[in-house]
Formats: C-alpha cells, sequence, structure tokens
C-alpha cells in the first residue's frame, strides 16, 4: 500500500453538504419550471489551485493577497519546524521573509495525485547571479477548493557536482 492511500481524508463540513443540497434543490426546481438553469462554473482543481497559489506568492511576490485567497482561514497543518499551524503563521511570515530575501521562484514542474500537488522549484534573487539558489520541493492538500496542509524541502543548490546533471 502506497503512502498515499494511508492518507486519512476528512469528511466533507456540514456547510458544504448543506450548500450542495440547496444548490441541487434550485437547479431541479428550476428544471421543472422550464427554466434555464445558470452554467454551473467548475471548481478548480488541486493542481489549479496550487499552481495559482505558487505563481501569485513566489513568482509574482504577492504573498499575502495569494495567502488569503488560497489557504484555508480555518484549517492549515503546517509540517515545515520552522512555522506552527495555521494561516495567521503563514500570513505573518512568508511575506516578510520573500521581502527581506529578494528571492523569487521559477516552477520547474507540478505534479498531482488526487488532493495532494507537489511543486519542484528553483528559488533565486532575480538578476543576481551571485545569490544563493535553493532547490525546493513543497508538498500541498488541497480540500474544498482552499490548501490546507503544507510540506516543504529545501536544499541550496551546490556551486559544483560530482556529475553533469542539474538539480531540476
Amino acid at each position: 500500500m502506497s503512502c498515499l492511500q494511508t492518507f486519512k481524508l476528512e469528511p466533507a463540513s456540514r456547510a458544504v453538504r448543506a450548500s450542495s443540497r440547496r444548490a441541487a434543490a434550485a437547479l431541479l426546481a428550476a428544471s421543472m419550471l422550464g427554466i434555464a438553469a445558470p452554467a454551473m462554473a467548475q471548481s478548480a482543481s488541486p493542481k489549479e489551485v496550487v499552481t495559482a497559489f505558487y505563481d501569485q506568492a513566489f513568482v509574482k511576490g504577492q504573498a499575502r493577497e495569494a495567502i488569503l485567497k488560497y489557504i484555508s482561514p480555518t484549517t492549515y497543518i503546517q509540517h515545515n519546524p520552522n512555522l506552527p499551524d495555521g494561516r495567521e503563521a503563514v500570513l505573518t511570515a512568508l511575506p516578510a521573509w520573500l521581502s527581506k530575501s529578494g528571492m523569487r521562484a521559477d516552477i520547474k514542474r507540478v505534479i498531482a495525485e488526487g488532493d495532494l500537488v507537489v511543486v519542484h522549484s528553483r528559488f533565486a534573487v532575480p538578476g543576481q547571479a551571485e545569490s544563493k539558489v535553493m532547490a525546493v520541493m513543497d508538498i500541498f492538500r488541497v480540500q474544498g477548493g482552499l490548501i490546507v496542509q503544507h510540506w516543504d524541502v529545501i536544499q541550496e543548490v551546490p556551486k559544483t557536482a560530482a556529475n553533469n546533471n542539474t538539480m531540476f
């Protein structure tokens, strides 16, 4: 059994179930009355949510806006040992770190399976060839269209390597 199969999923909240029931009842009533129902917007996939968050926060440097839009205000489990759980901790730390370091991300690949999304990226200070470069793997779990959990692995890219391969 893979580690993904052993991951416990949380049940949908009562509010989400109630909202779904109301929407279904409204669509049924509209169809019975012969009223054309509006096209339902498809919700974004976990991969789309995480990619949009990462692009806004780490590529464009708009961390505060991205956090408020894409990270759950009620449930955010943090596995980075330097930060506590909760959106407020990320809201305090991430914009400050990006501002101080000047680093931005170059997304190399995004891989998704179910509600888990992995982003492999290269972090560096734009326009500064001699700045420290970091290889980063972030793993996010998305629930209800919001990021609810995060893991990361960060490694400085060495100046020389024992092979001709890159870390990206």
